[in-house]
């Protein structure tokens, strides 16, 4: 089973995955924003 793995594919991403994850730690990985929408806005909706 282990013969079948190409060992370089899995090295580059998972490298490529850690390189990631501490370049964008610090990045919150939820967003909230609050939304304001006016009343004119919702009358050019198509139903």
């Amino acid at each position: 089973m282990f013969k079948s793995v190409d060992w370089q594919m899995v090295a580059f991403v998972g490298g490529s995955l850690l390189i990631e994850f501490l370049r964008y730690s610090h990045v919150p990985r939820i967003y909230y924003f609050q939304q304001t929408t006016d009343d004119d806005e919702e009358d050019d909706r198509a139903a």
